[in-house]
């Protein structure tokens, strides 16, 4: 992802569902730039803030507790040359509400990139499998409850179009070559003893359940949690 957004010293990002901030620290010191990560989660921005202080990087890395969605405002317009976001954006009702904003947030010229979980082209709103798949990853994930089809990679590019932007890259990273499946750690940690996969336990996030549905989608190939999709402001 960072090949593809060109970073150069000192410009400003925006990470979109940050999170525990891991990834804007390795980022910023890797790249030499400031990041301003924001989440939903205070919890999340609290391990992150005393992550970045610990690390000496509060000057350059500095996290927020705003859903840029409904508190936008507290973001600046046109503020950052490069916005990112893995995996953070999932849990927002629709691709093309959350487009529009990082258009509001872009600097003309600037990009965006994002890893976002999808139905591919294999996902059939006519096979009953395929529909009791999606609603259980729906509603045991907690990323909400968008029908498939406003999930799909085909509505993701739909709204990049919609929102302003240019789709500059798009890309299912699952579907380049490697020696293991995208889900092949769910699938060992289900196969693990060990693991206590009770009703109602959450494991990395995850129930036993969710867990399951995820790996037989991933075999049926009907869903992706890795389309990857680069975009930039017109100038």
């Amino acid at each position: 992802m960072a090949a593809f957004l060109n970073l150069k010293p000192g410009m400003h990002l925006l990470e979109l569902g940050c999170g525990t901030g891991g990834i804007a620290l390795e980022l910023a010191n890797f790249a030499n730039v400031t990041i301003l990560g924001v989440d939903a989660d205070s919890n999340k921005i609290h391990t992150a803030s005393s992550l970045a202080r610990s690390v000496h990087m509060s000057a350059q890395v500095a996290f927020l507790n705003v859903d840029f969605l409904q508190q936008g405002d507290m973001l600046p317009a046109e503020g950052f040359d490069r916005v990112y976001s893995i995996e953070g954006l999932r849990i927002h009702p629709s691709f093309e509400e959350c487009f529009r904003q990082v258009c509001r947030l872009l600097k003309p010229g600037g990009k965006f990139a994002v890893y976002e979980w999808c139905w591919t082209s294999t996902f059939s709103a006519l096979d009953p499998e395929h529909c009791r798949m999606a609603n259980l990853i729906e509603t045991t994930t907690g990323i909400g409850g968008r029908p498939p089809s406003e999930r799909s990679i085909d509505a993701a590019v739909s709204a990049i179009y919609n929102s302003g932007l240019t789709l500059i890259h798009r890309e299912d990273l699952t579907a380049r070559h490697d020696d293991k499946p995208w889900y092949f750690p769910l699938e060992v940690a289900l196969s693990d003893g060990r693991i206590p996969w009770q009703p109602g336990n959450n494991i990395c996030g995850l129930t036993q359940t969710a867990a399951t549905t995820l790996v037989e989608a991933g075999k049926r190939q009907i869903f992706t949690p890795m389309a990857l999709f680069v975009r930039q402001r017109p100038e």
